[in-house]
This record gives structure tokens, sequence and C-alpha cells, in this order.
């Protein structure tokens, strides 16, 4: 993309939340900075997709980009954005950033290249900029994908692939003093500092008092990174599943008397005992934890026998227990794959490859395992 007649240059926007800064958007910024001539960095006051979150101080995202970018010259962060009043809306962007000799891209993940008939004054945008769309984990980047994108403003797509770390995901490892993990290590160390993005810790603080082991606490914490990418990827809340995640096993280690009346407990009985833990951990988080949202606690209680017609968020819960990064087992990797495209088939080869286990192993299968197997296999056959 960078030009070298000395009369045209190329301008790359990358805007975003930054809430915070991510390995992800800084390796994105630096290749930018690799195919064009200059990228404005540019942290919004309020995103109009996140109305509903509250970010970070806007002076302290924007010295954590500055300084994320130092070492890159031609990489300006800019507080343009933050100077608006209300929403940062890209169209107002590209507008201050055009100029005679600039031709001028827009930087943007394939998570959002479907979106674009919900952005303002994509009529403005079209004749302003050129959407650069960078694929990333997750979001395939299809033929298909581009020409949509083409009907409502002029697109192309990146060379290079994006990386992983939504702000959720942040928050989610730093609950566990992970925060490394998705932001360099002086954006981590800053936040916490700070008492930043500490959303989950109320959660995560507690796990000992419930008897949680270090690997039950590790898996917990796979199994919530994998829902956090499942929900971007398929449009469900993604603090719903983080929360849904973090709590999905807290009754593991724990005797029912405490949190269920002797009619639920005897209904817990009717489980077999691997699965007795689920519906459990769904009382613990409603009495234990003030969890109030529905469908974050059928996601709890479903999460291992499943159940027909599940949520979209339940069915999130349901693999991301089975896929997280700690499971090594046989089958898998089958999982794994169909959970990059859809749900449906992603919860039938869950079913497959447990039943598959437990008939090997002599063990229990539940019925209402078996009944919501049958549900999904017959949709899928229909599909």
């Amino acid at each position: 993309m960078k030009k070298t007649d000395g009369r045209t240059r190329t301008r790359a926007l990358f805007g975003g939340s930054f809430d915070p800064p991510t390995h992800a958007h800084i390796g994105i910024g630096r290749a930018l900075a690799a195919r064009f001539d200059e990228v404005i960095v540019l942290p919004a006051r309020v995103s109009p997709f996140k109305q509903a979150v509250v970010p970070a101080p806007p002076a302290w995202r924007l010295a954590m980009l500055t300084a994320a970018f130092s070492a890159c010259p031609n990489i300006t962060v800019s507080d343009f954005e933050l100077g608006l009043t209300g929403v940062s809306y890209s169209y107002l962007t590209a507008r201050a950033f055009s100029a005679p000799g600039i031709d001028l891209y827009f930087a943007v993940g394939s998570d959002g290249a479907a979106s674009f008939d919900r952005w303002a004054r994509t009529d403005l945008l079209r004749e302003l900029v050129t959407f650069y769309i960078i694929p990333r984990p997750g979001y395939p980047m299809t033929d298909g994908t581009l020409e949509a994108a083409n009907r409502v403003v002029r697109a192309v797509k990146a060379d290079f692939t994006g990386g992983e770390g939504s702000s959720t995901l942040f928050r989610v490892a730093n609950a566990f003093g992970l925060g490394r993990e998705v932001s360099p290590a002086f954006i981590a160390d800053a936040a916490r500092a700070a008492g930043l993005y500490g959303e989950y810790g109320a959660i995560v603080g507690r796990f000992k008092e419930f008897g949680l082991s270090d690997t039950r606490i590790r898996h917990i914490y796979g199994t919530a990174k994998a829902a956090v990418a499942l929900a971007g990827r398929f449009g469900a809340g993604q603090d719903a599943a983080a929360r849904a995640a973090l709590l999905h096993d807290i009754g593991k280690n724990t005797e029912p008397n405490a949190f269920c009346t002797p009619a639920e407990a005897a209904e817990l009985e009717k489980q077999p005992p691997a699965c007795r833990h689920a519906p459990l951990s769904a009382y613990i988080a409603k009495r234990a934890f003030g969890e109030t949202d529905a469908d974050v606690l059928a996601a709890i209680e479903t999460h291992t026998v499943g159940a027909p017609e599940m949520s979209t968020l339940q069915k999130i819960v349901f693999i991301a227990d089975y896929i997280e990064e700690g499971r090594h087992f046989s089958g898998v990797e089958r999982v794994r794959a169909a959970a990059q495209t859809d749900l449906d088939s992603a919860v039938l080869a869950c079913y497959e490859e447990t039943f598959s286990y437990l008939k090997k192993t002599d063990r229990e299968i539940s019925p209402q395992s078996f009944d919501a197997y049958r549900h999904y296999q017959v949709k899928f056959t229909k599909q």
C-alpha cells in the first residue's frame, strides 16, 4: 500500500475502544505500519457498538497506546475521537483525516465486516475511504464476505491475519492475575495498579472458598476464554458468556445442602454423579453470587448434559467446557473445528464423542443427554 511517487501517500485509520490495548491491537498496528505510509490510531470516547460499556479513562487509554507504539515512527496516536462529544462515529473521523494527495483507508477486523449496514453515513464513508478488512481468528474472510461489504462501502482484504484479544478476554485474564497473556506487561500491570478491569475478580476471588483446586481453576479459565471467543464469533454477549463460564463449575466440590432445598437436592440425585455439579452450580450462582440472568443460569445448569433447543449462550458454554485449551483427549480437535463455523454441528460432535467415551468406559449416559442428542441429530439431518 505504500506509495513511492512522492505525490500520493497512503494513510490508514485504526480505531477502536482499545479498552485496554491488547497484544492483538498492537500487532495489527505494527502490521499496518509496515504496509502504509502512515497509521493514525484513534481510541474512541464511546464506541457506537459498545454504548452500554463504561470505558477506562480516556487519558489512561491514550497513554497506554502512545507507549505501545512509541517505537513506530509512522504511527501517530490521536486524541481526535476522545475530544468528540458523545459517540465516536467513523464518518466524522474519515472526514477529519481525508486530505488531497492522501489515499485514505480504514482498518477493521473481519468480525465487523458483516455489519457495515449498521454504520452511520455509509454514503460518505464510501466516498472518503477504502475499508481494509483484516481477517481474525474465527471470522474467516470469503469472497462472499468481501462482495457483501462492497455493496455498502469500498473494501479490500488485508494480506495478514490479526490476533485474538478482546477487552472481555483481558478482563477474564486479569481476574486470574494473567492479564499479561492478553496485553503487554506494562499495560496489564498499570491496569491492576489503577484498579481497572476488575469486574470478574469478585467471582474468581471466591473459588478457594468453594474448594476448587488449582487444576479446576485452570480449567475454568480455559473455559471462560473459549466461551468469550465463541460469543464474539456467534453474536452472543461476551460478558454473559464470561460470567456463565466462570461459574459453571463452582459447585464441583460443594455439598448441595447449603444451597438447595430438599426437593432440589432430590432432583440432583437423579443425574449421574459426574453431572450433578451443573445444576448445583446454577443454584450457587444465583444464591451466593447474585446472578439473575436466566440465560446465564440456564447455561450453567446445562453445561454437562445439554438440552434440546438450547439458547446460543447455552450452546457456547456447553461447547467451551469441552474444547477449552487444557483438553487434549481424542475427538476434541473435531469439535474445535466444528465450533469454528457452526454451533449445532459442534454440539452434535460433543455428544457423539462423549457417548463414544462413556460406552468404552462403561459409564452411565444421562437420559437428558440422549434426548438432547437426538434433537440435534434430527435438526442437523434436516439441514
